[in-house]
């Protein structure tokens, strides 16, 4: 009696189950990225609206100009635009170039470089943004 009541409990809980996932409506969603990639022009007009506001020695500043042609040679990737912005931040910023340079080097632990000076929403947003995602692709 009590394997004919288990058998049956087994059973109609398969039967609810099926009968749960015949009625379920899979919805096939899309989706679309709410911004696009700046292309080479807009990311180099940023850079370089950013480099006027800093105080920057003058050889710094032609390393850091160096570094944005006025016309892009060659396609470079995402990645690569991101290097050259963080390489132009740590040219013009000592904090900026003790994080690059922390992040270009093995980790040895047991603490993460500190970044939380990021955090302060008075340095200017294409400077913070680039590298905090600089920072967060080397975590």
């Amino acid at each position: 009696m009590r394997t004919i009541r288990t058998i049956n409990c087994w059973s109609l809980s398969c039967l609810m189950v099926a009968s749960l996932s015949l009625g379920t409506t899979y919805a096939q969603l899309t989706f679309e990225p709410s911004w696009q990639l700046p292309d080479y022009g807009e990311i180099r007009l940023q850079i370089l609206t950013w480099l006027e506001g800093t105080q920057v020695e003058e050889a710094d500043r032609a390393a850091a100009l160096a570094l944005w042609p006025s016309v892009e040679v060659r396609q470079i990737g995402a990645a690569e635009l991101l290097d050259r912005a963080v390489e132009t931040f740590a040219i013009a910023d000592a904090q900026a170039e003790a994080l690059v340079a922390a992040c270009n080097v093995e980790f040895v632990g047991p603490l993460a470089p500190d970044a939380t000076w990021l955090d302060d929403q008075a340095l200017p947003g294409v400077f913070r943004h680039n590298l905090r995602l600089y920072f967060a692709r080397w975590l």
